[in-house]
């Protein structure tokens, strides 16, 4: 459940960011706190005019998407592209708004970068 608020973060930040990226002027980015990311994403969640109001409105009152597949060893053998197979499916019939996916490498973070335990 984590994740997905993960990516509506991302989804928030895309839409709220000027040019859809943190500043990099150092003094400026140093200034964007998390208490101007969570009162923006207050503002947005509560104001359908403003920008990145859906990803806004699902973390502030924890609309969350539910997870629909999770892949499995089994799968694979059958199909390799079955979690593809299922996100075409379901944006067809959910429509693409309200599907979204997320991969995910244990061995890395969603950043890319490698983790060690």
């Amino acid at each position: 459940m984590r994740r997905i608020y993960d990516v509506f973060l991302k989804d928030f930040l895309k839409a709220w960011l000027p040019g859809r990226k943190f500043p990099t002027d150092l003094e400026t980015h140093l200034r964007l706190t998390d208490n101007e990311v969570m009162g923006a994403i207050l503002a947005a969640a509560r104001d359908p005019a403003l920008a990145g109001h859906a990803a806004a409105r699902r973390i502030a009152t924890h609309k969350h998407f539910k997870v629909l597949y999770q892949r499995h060893p089994e799968d694979v053998k059958k199909n390799p592209d079955a979690g593809q197979a299922i996100l075409e499916a379901a944006r067809s019939e959910f429509g693409e708004d309200n599907v979204r996916s997320d991969r995910y490498n244990p061995k890395k973070g969603s950043d890319g970068l490698s983790r060690s335990c």
